[in-house]
């Protein structure tokens, strides 16, 4: 009895719904050449609320990008990922190149010392599983996660895109192609 009356508890504390609200924006900018580029940017921001209790347990944002590019007639969408934004686009006499970054959160292991009632540190963030390293009794191993971002680059090569290296990117840039930054969703943000 003692167990469901827990279960009852834990599940009308823990019980959330999700309400999800998708909007669309457009931004365009031209560029020398006769040139131009439509980013017509998708967003879902879900929001979690508690079903019993009506607390917020936040919200998630994810854009997703299309770009056209005229008169060149071609299209890019952003990859299926969550945290994918262009940044710069690369015109060529006859190439065109994006930049675009992929954000993601990985999964660290920092040693910190440790205070004498045997705790982390005080001016280290809240921090996740903490496990103790057995070989030096004076330090701890701390697991978060921390958030990286990384550049990609492709090119497109008859409307298709391919992935390139950074370095072919760099080349084409000072060979003389012009490059331009992609309106994206941190012009919308107030």
């Amino acid at each position: 009895m003692k167990k469901l009356a827990t279960f009852a508890l834990l599940s009308i504390l823990i019980g959330c719904d999700q309400t999800t609200v998708r909007s669309s924006d457009t931004l365009e900018n031209s560029y020398p050449q006769g040139r131009s580029i439509t980013v017509n940017i998708d967003t879902e921001r879900t929001t979690s609320t508690g079903k019993y209790t009506r607390m917020d347990y936040g919200t998630t944002y994810q854009h997703n990008y299309t770009v056209f590019i005229k008169p060149d007639d071609i299209t890019w969408k952003s990859p299926n990922s969550k945290e994918v934004e262009p940044e710069n686009i690369l015109f060529c006499e006859n190439d065109t190149y994006i930049q675009y970054s992929i954000k993601h959160a990985i999964l660290v292991q920092v040693e910190v010392p440790v205070t004498t009632d045997n705790q982390p540190n005080p001016d280290e963030s809240k921090e996740l599983n903490i496990v103790e390293d057995s070989s030096t009794p004076t330090t701890k191993i701390i697991e978060r996660y921390e958030s990286v971002v990384e550049s990609r680059y492709q090119k497109s090569i008859g409307g298709n895109w391919v992935i390139i290296d950074e370095d072919e990117y760099k080349l084409k840039k000072k060979s003389g192609c012009q490059e331009y930054t992609i309106p994206n969703k941190s012009l919308l943000d107030p």
